[in-house]
């Protein structure tokens, strides 16, 4: 089944599923199981395109480091020497699935946040997870994102390890936007919610676009 659909093309001869997203839990040290379905089973199956397809991310990177040095909460950031434990465990998992497949795959840490009515978790690296899946995306995909999943909760998208990513996503949008208006893609008028005034215009201008949502993106995201 999983062959199948990571497989399946439309009716254009376009692939059906253009990435793949596991998603790791920080806070678990059984990585094994995962990374074994990785190697013997996901990347098998997307061959040669294993490595544009493929993206690895660790949840839960405020939890991975038992101890009080594991988050600083105020700053939502991680301290010093829990950088230091998740940029090795990020690159132990790259180098693991190298070593068995030969395939360099994204890897990242986040933090997806929560609220529980009364606590709230900002989320981290929100920003870069989404610029690595956008980057992967064809740009019809790309607008669909846009339109549909991106939560226009300002306090999802702040707190990252760089600051650039909010403009680089906002960047290839545009470009898909853009390219696929030119081809006569839809574009739904609330688009303006993401990109502000312009982006609104432009989206009325052009339309709707068609009624299609990815459920595990969307929750990602804070829908």
């Amino acid at each position: 089944a999983i062959k199948q659909l990571l497989n399946k093309r439309d009716d254009h001869g376009q692939l059906v599923i253009d990435l793949v997203l596991v998603i790791l839990d920080g806070g678990s040290r059984d990585l094994g199981t995962p990374l074994r379905l990785i190697n013997d089973i996901v990347i098998p199956q997307l061959g040669d395109e294993a490595e544009k397809r493929l993206i690895v991310a660790v949840n839960q990177a405020d939890v991975a480091l038992k101890g009080p040095e594991s988050w600083n909460y105020s700053d939502n950031l991680p301290t010093d020497k829990a950088k230091a434990f998740l940029e090795k465990q990020q690159n132990s998992i790259a180098r693991r699935i190298h070593k068995a497949t030969q395939i360099n795959v994204k890897t990242l840490y986040f933090v997806a946040g929560y609220s529980d009515g009364v606590n709230r978790q900002r989320p981290y690296n929100l920003s870069k997870l989404l610029y690595t899946i956008v980057e992967i995306l064809p740009n019809n995909k790309r607008v669909m994102l846009a339109n549909r999943t991106i939560s226009n909760d300002a306090d999802n998208w702040k707190d990252n390890d760089a600051s650039d990513y909010n403009k680089k996503t906002t960047l290839s949008l545009w470009e898909a936007i853009v390219e696929t208006t030119l081809q006569g893609a839809s574009i739904g008028s609330d688009i303006g919610s993401i990109f502000g005034k312009p982006g609104e215009i432009l989206g009325k201008v052009v339309g709707s676009v068609a009624g299609l949502f990815f459920g595990g993106l969307r929750y990602t995201f804070g829908f």
